[in-house]
């Protein structure tokens, strides 16, 4: 199963936080979104690696969500 398909329901709620946020910012430009992309995904990195940690959950707060 491709990547796309597996987490659609994911991808489906990123691209509408995006469009929420572009319709009430239209001067919003790919380079932002990027941005944000790649933010969200060192944090979703960051606490994967930190939940591999014996009280992983309880050192890291969970991320805001998607």
């Amino acid at each position: 199963m491709r990547v796309e398909e597996e987490y659609s329901n994911v991808l489906q709620n990123i691209e509408s936080a995006i469009v929420t946020v572009y319709d009430s910012s239209p001067e919003l430009v790919d380079r932002d979104v990027l941005s944000a992309i790649e933010s969200l995904d060192t944090r979703l990195r960051t606490r994967e690696e930190k939940s591999r940690w014996r009280h992983g959950d309880a050192v890291w707060p969970s991320t805001s969500r998607i």
